[in-house]
């Protein structure tokens, strides 16, 4: 989601990323980062890029509903595919050979 105000300059990020903001900037930057995704990749990558820890840490996720729909795949029994695979693989393979060396009288 957006920010409802413009986001700071490149300055005022790295002065934030690399903590020589003033305390009062610092809070104001802080309480930006913490709702603009943009702006917390931007002084989460300034961060490290000097080999420091992100000053302002991704929110938490929010807690699903229990029964609501998952986007993660949740894997099921499907060994079959595997073997349904293999065994087209060698039935493949099994006739390249012979259409390339089995066949005699031609």
């Amino acid at each position: 989601m957006p920010p409802s105000h413009p986001c700071p300059g490149a300055d005022a990020l790295a002065r934030l990323a690399d903590a020589s903001a003033a305390p009062a900037e610092r809070a104001t930057l802080t309480a930006h980062v913490e709702r603009c995704p943009l702006c917390r990749g931007i002084v989460g990558g300034l961060s490290r890029a000097q080999g420091r820890e992100p000053s302002v840490a991704a929110p938490a996720p929010e807690p699903r509903a229990s029964g609501s729909a998952s986007v993660a795949y949740a894997p099921r029994n499907l060994w079959w595919v595997a073997w349904v695979t293999h065994a087209v693989l060698a039935l493949g393979v099994g006739l390249a050979a012979w259409w390339l060396f089995g066949r005699t009288g031609k």
